[in-house]
């Protein structure tokens, strides 16, 4: 049961909003509770005598069920995105999602009978019994990521169902029920064979829904998906570009990221566009860079530009790693500066703070760049996202990389978000030894509410003052840092705009 909530989980976060995507444990407590509600309110249907048959068949029905359910109801949520002409708003995501838990119901509602029925049976036997199910509960948690990464989202509902037809066997030869057995054992053979006709045939293709994020339908041919990959940790969905200037990555359907071209002219074209990200490379702390998050390599290329004598970037996902660096995709990624001598770059696949702790070099700059998703930062779920990297902990942990002259930096959104950065740097510099840390701040924002906040390892004096503010101006950009005109609200944030909320 484990497995199969997980699973749903992964799938409705790529098909609908992510906030929505816990449905699918609802569908499953709703189906559980239900049976055992139907067994309790009709002990005639139940009976002793009938459970040793009808044990086995249920649990054939649910294997059946389930996977028949998810081809359903990837069929009518693809068939509903097209009705609706592409809209992928939220109130059709709802509607959508309602469809689907409807859809996946009565394989929840089986299995929920199978369970109340085998420890109705076996009351005398219920702490072995409830042993067992939570030794396949964390069998199944530890299935999930295997099963992500070696057989995928599109497959992996073949694979679930030929375990629980393995399991309908199990039930089918203790109760002795002969047909049952049979009938188990070619719908695991089946089930089995499913992944190679899904390659095929596409009887389940589950495609992300289109990002909400503001500007991307004007610059990113979203119609067409030229590849796709699942790993342990994510579908990524990858795309071409209007002016070909990158490849756009989806990762699930509420992040992205994208990998740079090789193109001198369109490297050219970037670095000019890139005024707010070229912000902290004024100052002269950059010779040996930290990025956090660093995805298709963007940022590599912005260091390179700006004169980074060591580049090293850090990313979660092995697929973008991949992407970057292998020349997946002719003329895009980072795969020629690897080569390089100078400046010396890498690109590392793993989580940024294990690698900033277990590391014993020191870096003039390290920044965390956009990585934490809209969708946790709306939900107010950072605990279920990239929360480790946000903490006082690990700021304290990144300033403490840096040499006496470094510069930490982090690139947020606008309103609460900010507020949040400067008391996590507050209580970070405190542990460093640093009372004031208000010259220290430089806090950058763009038109669109973006921010930049820049803790540097050492008080800013005025000469570095001066070209942060010159350079805002040039990019038409406000700056300011956090020590100028004390006792006045600092309006960088939505948040401080609208409440008057002060910075102390």
């Amino acid at each position: 049961m484990l497995l199969v909530q997980q699973f749903l989980t992964r799938v409705f976060s790529i098909q609908f909003n992510s906030g929505l995507a816990f449905l699918a444990i609802s569908i499953t407590f709703l189906g559980l509770g239900a049976a055992g509600g139907a067994v309790y309110v009709l002990p005639k249907w139940f009976s002793l005598e009938r459970m040793p048959r009808q044990i086995p068949w249920l649990a054939v029905g649910y294997s059946v069920l389930l996977v028949l359910g998810l081809l359903l109801e990837v069929q009518l949520d693809q068939w509903a995105i097209q009705a609706n002409g592409g809209n992928d708003s939220l109130r059709s995501q709802v509607v959508r999602v309602l469809v689907a838990s409807l859809c996946l119901l009565p394989a929840m509602l089986l299995v929920g009978l199978v369970i109340s029925l085998v420890l109705r049976a076996n009351s005398r036997h219920v702490g072995k019994l409830y042993g067992a199910d939570l030794l396949g509960g964390g069998i199944g948690c530890l299935l999930v990521l295997p099963l992500m990464d070696w057989v995928g989202g599109d497959h992996g509902i073949f694979a679930i169902g030929s375990i629980a037809a393995l399991g309908a066997l199990l039930l089918a030869h203790a109760h002795k029920v002969c047909r049952a057995r049979t009938v188990s054992m070619v719908l695991a053979a089946l089930f089995a064979l499913g992944p190679f006709c899904n390659s095929t045939r596409a009887l389940v293709d589950i495609k992300s829904h289109r990002t909400v994020m503001t500007g991307v339908a004007s610059w990113v041919k979203e119609d067409h998906e030229i590849d796709r990959e699942w790993n342990e940790l994510s579908r990524l969905g990858f795309f071409e570009t209007v002016d070909n200037g990158s490849i756009y990555v989806r990762i699930d359907s509420s992040c992205q990221t994208t990998v740079p071209s090789k193109d001198k002219d369109k490297i050219a074209h970037y670095i000019k566009e890139t005024g707010f990200e070229r912000m902290p490379f004024v100052l002269d702390r950059h010779r040996r860079c930290l990025e956090i998050g660093a995805g298709g390599g963007r940022g590599l290329v912005l260091a390179k530009a700006m004169g980074a004598a060591e580049i090293t970037g850090v990313e979660i996902n092995p697929g973008i790693v991949a992407a970057a660096t292998q020349n997946r995709f002719p003329g895009y990624g980072v795969d020629d500066l690897l080569r390089g001598d100078m400046p010396k770059v890498r690109l590392v696949a793993g989580e940024g703070r294990s690698f900033a702790e277990g590391s014993s070099d020191r870096f003039d700059s390290v920044t965390i760049t956009f990585i934490q998703t809209n969708v946790a930062n709306g939900s107010a779920a950072f605990a279920l996202s990239e929360a480790n990297l946000f903490t006082v902990e690990a700021f304290t942990s990144f300033l403490g990389k840096l040499d006496d002259n470094g510069l930490f930096y982090v690139y947020r959104h606008g309103g609460v978000e900010c507020l949040r950065l400067i008391s996590i740097l507050r209580e970070a510099y405190a542990k460093l030894g640093v009372a004031d840390m208000r010259d220290r701040i430089y806090l950058v924002r763009d038109a669109s509410n973006n921010v930049l906040v820049l803790a540097a390892r050492s008080p800013l004096v005025a000469d570095e003052i001066a070209l942060l503010d010159a350079a805002t101006k040039e990019n038409k950009l406000e700056g300011r840092v956090l020590g100028a005109n004390r006792g006045r609200p600092i309006h960088f944030c939505s948040a401080c705009a609208t409440c008057g909320s002060r910075v102390r």
